[in-house]
């Protein structure tokens, strides 16, 4: 064996220098360009070693039973999501399913990874590929996280700035009228949010502006848990240009709102205020992304006229009506549609509306 011939000099007592053994040739790596299979085994795959490039379209084909899916699923996917819940916490694991290790010698340059299996589905008024596939909820998150954006006036990246500046604005504010400032503390979420009173009241906030109406902390009572609802606090009110008043209100209404607050001027004209999110040529501000605003599915993304379908009927109209809760109105739109007898290809742009 290679074994016995490597330790017979050792053995009789001669030695040996590891320069003398000869060594096979080291293969070089492909690098993060590649995702690199070496001896995979799974199913019908036998010993099979492939490089399969990143950062591109790569399609699969062969004949059935070939050993296409196990290469996509039971390898690829199996490998990337073990890996992935492999750094998470162990508490967060135990929520969900853990996938066994593929049969595979090695396998390198292999990132986190998504699956979307075959499957014959209907989908309702306003289904995509995109929806249907449920790749849509990662993109919505993706643009949501890590976009860049805009101010659809200006047309620029919206930039960080200080709370010295944005109390700088709000003492020029005041010398038009009391400013009163506000601090968000839910936006659009359902639930009794008793919690959030609580919170409030140990912070030293007397007064709530829930979903418009301003109510005192000492007598909160429990909201509708199925509608949603915005809770604002209110930190201070600015009567007259102080600069010290200013920047301690805008300072607090920042820190509780985690980078964003909220002014209403004395005739009633609502501005946000940022730190993070903040126009450099019109100086306007914007609240921080939620994946919300990226779905035609809710009413915080929806087009306002057509509501998410893309085209508006003349049979139907431009629903106007107010909703409680984003499902009230998804079924309203549903009922709306399903009872339109939509018109052949022929009388269809007589029949549809501006969208």
């Amino acid at each position: 064996s290679h074994t016995g011939r490597f330790l017979a000099p050792i053995l009789e007592g001669r030695g040996v220098r590891l320069a003398d053994v000869p060594t096979k040739p080291r293969r070089k790596s492909a690098g993060s360009g590649a995702i690199e299979i070496r001896g995979a085994r799974e199913h019908n795959l036998k010993n099979l070693s492939v490089d399969i490039p990143r950062d591109g379209m790569v399609v699969v084909t062969g004949l059935s039973g070939s050993g296409k899916s196990t290469l996509a699923f039971d390898i690829l996917f199996a490998e990337g999501q073990r890996r992935f819940l492999d750094s998470m916490s162990p508490y967060a694991r135990q929520f969900v399913e853990q996938m066994e290790k593929p049969d595979v010698d090695s396998i390198e340059g292999l990132p986190p990874s998504v699956a979307i299996e075959q499957r014959v589905t209907r989908g309702g008024g306003k289904s995509t590929v995109a929806t249907v596939t449920e790749i849509y909820h990662f993109l919505r998150l993706l643009f949501a996280k890590l976009g860049t954006q805009h101010c659809p006036d200006c047309h620029v990246p919206v930039e960080t700035r200080t709370p010295t500046a944005i109390a700088v604005e709000v003492c020029k504010l005041a010398g038009r009228g009391p400013v009163q400032v506000f601090a968000n503390l839910v936006k659009a979420r359902k639930g009794f949010h008793t919690d959030i009173a609580r919170l409030a009241s140990r912070q030293g906030i007397e007064k709530l502006l829930v979903d418009g109406k301003m109510v005192a902390v000492d007598g909160f009572t429990k909201l509708e848990r199925f509608k949603e609802h915005t809770i604002d606090a209110l930190v201070g009110t600015l009567d007259k240009p102080d600069a010290k008043t200013a920047d301690d209100l805008v300072r607090r209404a920042l820190v509780l709102g985690r980078g964003t607050a909220r002014i209403e001027d004395a005739h009633g004209k609502s501005s946000v205020l940022s730190t993070e999110m903040n126009c450099p040529s019109c100086s306007r501000a914007f609240e921080p992304l939620d994946p919300r605003l990226f779905s035609f599915n809710s009413p915080h993304g929806w087009c306002l006229h057509c509501r998410g379908f893309g085209e508006v009927w003349s049979e139907l109209g431009a629903g106007s009506k107010e909703f409680d809760s984003q499902l009230e109105a998804e079924l309203d739109e549903e009922r709306r549609h399903g009872r339109l007898k939509i018109p052949s290809p022929a009388h269809a742009r007589s029949a549809r509306g501006p969208a």
